[in-house]
Formats: structure tokens, sequence, C-alpha cells
């Protein structure tokens, strides 16, 4: 995480042409970026996603995982801060990773809550984030 990387993502390029247009147009925006690395699709009925880093060969970060059934959750951070997940099965709360990578937010008092897959929206109307 932190260097660069190709990336053949369509968002990315749709953002990427919104910022090089306003800037032809005489606008002045930078491209912030996004991630990397995001994937989603569904196979054999089975819906997952990933974001971010996924597999941690080096060690170098903490790796939570949970199987349940057909349902896969793993999630990786460094420190504080999330930098990967993987979903599969059940996949509601990834924007909200997403949202935890992309912003590079301090998860904080909600580490417990997104490993256990439990945090939503409401945690961030608290003052606890």
């Amino acid at each position: 995480m932190g260097g660069t990387a190709v990336s053949a993502l369509w968002s990315n390029a749709v953002e990427m042409g919104r910022v090089a247009g306003i800037n032809m147009a005489g606008g002045r925006v930078r491209y912030e970026g996004f991630l990397s690395v995001l994937n989603a699709s569904d196979i054999a009925g089975i819906p997952f996603i990933s974001a971010g880093v996924v597999n941690d060969e080096a060690g170098r970060y903490e790796v939570y995982s949970v199987r349940d059934g057909e349902n896969y959750r793993k999630v990786l951070f460094d420190g504080e801060r999330l930098v990967g997940f993987l979903l599969r099965g059940g996949t509601n709360r990834a924007g909200i990773l997403t949202h935890l990578i992309k912003n590079r937010r301090q998860a904080g008092k909600l580490k417990t809550k997104v490993i256990e897959g439990m945090l939503h929206y409401g945690h961030f109307l608290k003052a606890i984030y």
C-alpha cells in the first residue's frame, strides 16, 4: 500500500476522465486516485467483492478471517487502518469497508466491529469514531 500500481478498473478510468475533462476545460482539479485493486463478481450464484490488500505473504498485516458455510470474510489491518478485505457470500457492508480504505480512516474503537462484520453506517453518526 502507498506505492504506485497500474489499475485497469473502469471506475478509476471514469474518474480520471472526469478530472481530465475539467482540467482541459480550464478547471484545476487533481486526481486523488481510488483503489488500485477492487473486484466484484458472482461465481456459481455466490457474490464476492475484494478491495485493497487481500494476500499477505510477507506477514506485514494483521489478518482476520471467518468462514460460516458459504460465507467468508477476511479483513487486513495495518495497525488501526483497514488496508484490504475479501467478502464471499455476505457482501452487504462492502461499501463501508471500501470507504475506510479509500479515505485511510483509522478504525479506532470500531476495529472489532470491522473484524466481526458488524460495522454499519450508524457507527459513523456516533462520536466514538
